[in-house]
């Protein structure tokens, strides 16, 4: 940055991953780490603060970085990512983050098998020790009387639906055995409906979950397999996901809807026919889902090249900023359709917002309510 020009940033995840050489060019002082980050970030520290000499960056695994003016990869190794699981996290801002009201997040696991089209994961997964995670959290509760944590895993439990089973057998059974009284949210492909019955729901609901984020992306089949949401050898179809989002309801356990109804290789008005009355049927406007949402054609993913492949111009100019490609849409009234939706959506987010203000001012001072005039089209 202008204001610390000599501080070298430290960047990973997938679009850094995938657009590397674009930031280094963009950011010379600037450091990449490929794929899970715990080991490698950790020697990098070691060497920022002389705990190492600078001249063992070039053997630090899984980083790219500027050197006399080349771009150097240096080594890759696989073996980051079980190494990665196996990292505790820190408490060291637990404390901080109860004190100011907000939720403790921890993993279970590193990575994703999903392999969906419109993202550049590299489809690895690494489940941390279960005994391990649980004795973190009954130490959190005994220190900082901690109440509930977030699950911040890309997904839970493997593919395999026998090995993802008795994962969450043993998650839930030994959090009731440690009757920590916490309460817990995490997140799930709507394809675990293979294994997840009533009885095992019943059990995350007694070990404390209280929500699941389901990625559900589409109430249409085709556009299901457009986004490669494949299940342990079952395609996931829109039946799947309404039976997951039912079995859930059922338990009084609250779900969050990963939601993407528009992409730009919608061939026609059907699929999104489909989204709605998916929408309608499962009553998912009380779920607060993004109406609006667009996949974006991330630079890397399957999707992107599915779109560049088609030769009809529909891949745009790559965004420097979040590494994603404008996209002109298949079936231009479908983009018309989406474009006035996000207008739509917009418009109700500012009215709600002048709307928070006028109930500020007259909390505040009843006589300055007159100066907030809300303006909707």
């Amino acid at each position: 940055s202008r204001e610390f020009p000599d501080t070298c940033i430290v960047l990973g995840g997938q679009r850094a991953n995938s657009s590397y050489r674009e930031i280094l060019g963009a950011y010379p002082k600037s450091l990449i780490v490929f794929d899970n980050g715990e080991v490698p970030f950790k020697e990098v520290v070691e060497i920022a603060i002389g705990k190492a000499s600078p001249r063992r960056i070039g053997e630090i695994s899984n980083l790219a970085f500027n050197l006399d003016g080349q771009v150097l990869v240096t080594r890759y190794e696989d073996s980051n990512w079980i190494a990665a699981s196996h990292c505790a996290p820190t408490d060291t801002n637990v404390p901080e983050v109860l004190a100011r009201g907000g939720i403790v997040g921890i993993r279970l696991s590193q990575g994703c098998w999903g392999n969906c089209t419109f993202c550049t994961h590299p489809g690895k997964w690494f489940g941390a020790a279960i005994d391990e995670i649980v004795g973190l959290l009954k130490d959190w509760k005994e220190r900082f009387g901690l109440k509930g944590v977030t699950f911040t895993d890309d997904e839970i439990v493997n593919k395999d639906p026998q090995e993802a089973r008795a994962r969450i057998e043993e998650l839930t059974d030994k959090l009731i055995a440690a009757r920590l009284d916490i309460t817990w949210t995490t997140a799930l492909r709507a394809d675990c409906i293979y294994w997840l019955d009533d009885q095992l729901v019943e059990k995350l609901k007694l070990a404390g979950c209280n929500s699941v984020f389901l990625g559900i992306e589409s109430g249409s089949d085709t556009q299901l397999m457009r986004y490669g949401k494949p299940a342990a050898g079952v395609p996931v179809n829109a039946g799947v996901n309404e039976k997951a989002i039912q079995l859930f309801a059922r338990h009084d356990i609250r779900v969050g809807i990963g939601w993407i109804p528009f992409d730009p290789l919608m061939p026609t008005l059907r699929e999104l026919k489909e989204n709605i009355d998916f929408i309608e049927r499962n009553d998912l406007l009380s779920q607060n889902i993004r109406l609006e949402t667009s996949l974006r054609a991330q630079r890397g993913s399957a999707y992107a090249k599915k779109l560049g492949s088609f030769g009809l111009g529909l891949l745009g100019e790559l965004q420097p900023n979040m590494f994603h490609y404008d996209a002109t849409y298949l079936d231009p009234r479908v983009g018309t359709i989406k474009d006035h939706m996000k207008s739509w959506i917009e418009g109700i987010k500012a009215f709600d917002t002048q709307m928070h203000a006028v109930k500020f001012a007259m909390a505040v001072d009843p006589s300055q309510a007159d100066k907030f005039q809300p303006v909707v089209d």
